[in-house]
């Protein structure tokens, strides 16, 4: 039985990982956008924030407690 919980909790990390890396790479790519449209520097930050909240679970969470 902990076998099967510890194989699970390695399967979840993995996926959370996964969607981390994701996140980075929706976040370079809405830079490159933003920089090449010239947007500001506070734009690229509210998307930064944003991506990473979204896939964050620690983020999300402090997010909810404060609304």
């Amino acid at each position: 039985m902990a076998a099967k919980c510890n194989e699970a909790g390695l399967f979840i990390n993995n996926i959370l990982t996964s969607l981390m890396s994701l996140a980075e790479i929706a976040e370079n790519l809405a830079r490159k956008m933003f920089e090449s449209s010239g947007a500001s520097l506070i734009t690229c930050l509210i998307a930064s924030i944003t991506s990473k909240q979204m896939f964050s679970p620690s983020l999300s969470q402090s997010s909810q407690r404060t609304t």
